[in-house]
């Protein structure tokens, strides 16, 4: 069989444009120093231009993906994971991907590396990380408890933090009756009067602790942030904890010593920790360390408005994987959920149209995700992965692996299990299509299957298949191969006079001006394509020919027209319907001796209903 395989552009690194204008970036902005500080706010320039925030700065940002593995990777996570990724790739950054695994009761074994199957399926590679390595390791919080009791150690020892022994118990009985007397819960400041003395004295004795940070004065904290302008917490901030009972350290304490130690200049997260943003500016003050910059971005939420999240299953990445949705598709539809788009630009981008189009205008506020809009972007981004230009013949061309993850090899697959349910039967009977496959429940005897048993051809004819088709949709590939069953299988001899009787031809048709029957006017279809020789089996051949042969088998003079009469022959002549793809792509997918044996076998069927079709 022969057909074209197209190449699809790469999609997942910045392109020389992209280069290009991070250089520029550096040229133009030499005067901005970076200064000799050990902190990230010392190459902090966004402001003092007079330049809008929401704008690129004009020097390079470290940003990070810093995921719990307590599940596993959702909408909402892609979206934090893949702006971060193109801030920092749009002005010559790094991105750093940090395993925050402090919580150790909730960790789920194989969520960390789920995440970064995922990252690496969507395109997001990041610079730095726990595989990777880098000066700044290690990257998960677990392998960095030294650091973080010894800044513990530091506020202890300034008297910005003490010790706190109460129990988790006591602590619980005090909130409960609080709440049962409508007051504020807040941490009453039991062990903020113990002195330090004593309270050496007692963890020397092993009497179990936590740390709580030091809040001074009564005043409400602010943060500024990059998208919601400054923030202030209307409650009064308790002594919150820094370092737990087990000896770990809290979110919030923890995100801040490695955010300033790995040269973090920019937090791009949810907007669920905006709450928490002015505890972090406290910890960075209590250092006398500069914070880095905030911009928060507004939670993706259901039709019910409630937060996307990884305990639903319709979110995650896997899911979507499952559906066999293109990295690129699923990326351009999380982009724009919430990401303020400039009047004028694209709507359709792979990853490096991002890069080239980056910015930190995000919208404020929930954002409701409509998934069904994803199929319009995976039609789109399909397309254009299959309409790029071929590089050479069918037999010789390569399938880019993401095409052939994601679509190419599932629908193998699925072809090779009805085949295979079909082994153990007569060539005669019909398949039992495995559990599941419902939608391929038709009667193709295992004899007429057309694919080699090279599975190298059979993906390429598969991605032919693709390109000649219209590509599969929310329906999915079941239903897509179920559609096209017959660019896979012939028409079995028992369904070709039944799918021509449904047909409804009439009995005489004009063949050029002349009257005679659908006998002729088929063996013309044969004799025309049987003419056109190996060497011009091309897609503009059939372009030219299609329509010619078409337009040459019409009604006889007198009768209801039918424009469509001799596309509709030809369609049912090659695979049993009278609707489908181009007929030009199909000759091309099926290859000349497959396109041949069909047209003969159309004319032997209508020659075997007797009386009909002929003049």
């Amino acid at each position: 069989m022969r057909g074209m395989v197209l190449p699809l552009r790469p999609t997942c690194l910045p392109c020389a444009h992209t280069r290009l204008r991070v250089t520029l970036l550096f040229l133009r902005c030499r005067s901005f120093s970076t200064g000799s500080g050990s902190g990230p706010g010392s190459r902090l320039g966004i402001g003092s231009t007079g330049r809008s925030r929401t704008e690129l700065p004009h020097h390079p940002c470290r940003t990070r993906f810093a995921p719990s593995p307590t599940g596993y990777m959702h909408l909402g996570s892609l979206r934090t994971a893949l702006y971060n990724f193109l801030v920092a790739k749009a002005t010559g950054g790094q991105l750093i991907l940090r395993i925050e695994d402090t919580d150790q009761t909730r960790l789920v074994p194989d969520a960390e590396k789920r995440v970064m199957q995922d990252l690496k399926w969507a395109g997001l590679n990041w610079d730095e990380g726990p595989d990777v390595g880098g000066k700044f390791g290690p990257y998960r919080q677990s392998e960095r408890l030294p650091l973080y009791h010894e800044h513990a150690k530091t506020l202890l020892g300034t008297g910005k933090a003490y010790r706190c022994f109460c129990t988790p118990e006591e602590l619980d009985v005090y909130k409960r009756t609080r709440h049962e007397q409508s007051l504020p819960d807040h941490y009453p400041g039991t062990c903020r009067h113990v002195s330090p003395e004593e309270s050496k004295d007692r963890a020397s004795r092993g009497e179990a602790f936590a740390v709580r940070f030091k809040v001074e004065g009564k005043a409400a904290t602010t943060a500024q942030d990059i998208i919601y302008g400054q923030y202030t917490k209307k409650e009064l901030e308790e002594d919150f904890i820094i370092m737990k009972r087990d000896g770990f350290p809290t979110y919030h304490f923890a995100n801040v010593i490695d955010d300033h130690f790995m040269e973090i200049n920019y937090v791009i997260r949810g907007a669920e920790w905006l709450v928490s943003t002015p505890k972090h500016v406290q910890l960075y003050d209590a250092f006398g360390w500069q914070p880095p910059k905030f911009a928060h971005l507004g939670l993706l939420v259901n039709e019910d408005r409630q937060k996307l999240s990884k305990r639903f299953a319709g979110t995650t990445l896997s899911y979507y994987q499952e559906k066999n949705i293109l990295p690129a598709a699923l990326l351009n539809f999380v982009l724009l959920q919430g990401w303020g788009q400039s009047q004028g630009k694209p709507n359709i981008m792979n990853l490096e149209d991002m890069i080239a189009n980056a910015s930190l205008k995000y919208s404020k506020g929930d954002i409701i995700v409509d998934t069904r809009k994803l199929w319009f972007f995976q039609d789109k981004h399909l397309r254009r992965a299959l309409e790029a230009p071929p590089p050479g013949s069918f037999n010789r061309c390569s399938i880019d692996p993401i095409l052939k993850e994601t679509l190419v090899i599932p629908i193998r697959t699925i072809i090779d299990s009805v085949q295979h349910a079909d082994e153990t039967e007569q060539a005669t009977k019909a398949p039992v299509p495995p559990a599941g496959l419902d939608l391929l429940s038709i009667q193709l005897p295992v004899s007429t299957m057309q694919l080699s048993t090279d599975r190298l051809v059979r993906e390429r004819y598969v991605l032919a298949a693709l390109r000649a088709t219209k590509p599969p949709d929310a329906e999915g590939i079941a239903a897509w191969v179920a559609d096209n069953r017959y660019l896979f299988w012939r028409v079995p001899d028992h369904l070709s006079g039944l799918s021509l009787a449904e047909a409804a031809f009439p009995a005489e048709v004009s063949l050029g001006g002349t009257k005679t029957g659908t006998l002729d006017a088929v063996q013309y279809v044969l004799d025309c394509v049987g003419k056109v020789p190996v060497e011009t089996w091309t897609e503009e051949t059939f372009e030219k020919l299609v329509p010619a042969m078409a337009h040459y088998i019409t009604m006889v003079e007198g009768a209801e027209e039918d424009k469509h009469l001799g596309f509709r022959l030809m369609r049912w002549a090659l695979f049993g319907s009278v609707k489908g793809p181009a007929l030009g792509k199909v000759m091309m997918v099926l290859g000349r001796q497959e396109t041949i044996k069909r047209l003969e076998v159309a004319v032997d069927t209508i020659t075997k209903v007797e009386g009909w079709g002929r003049k």
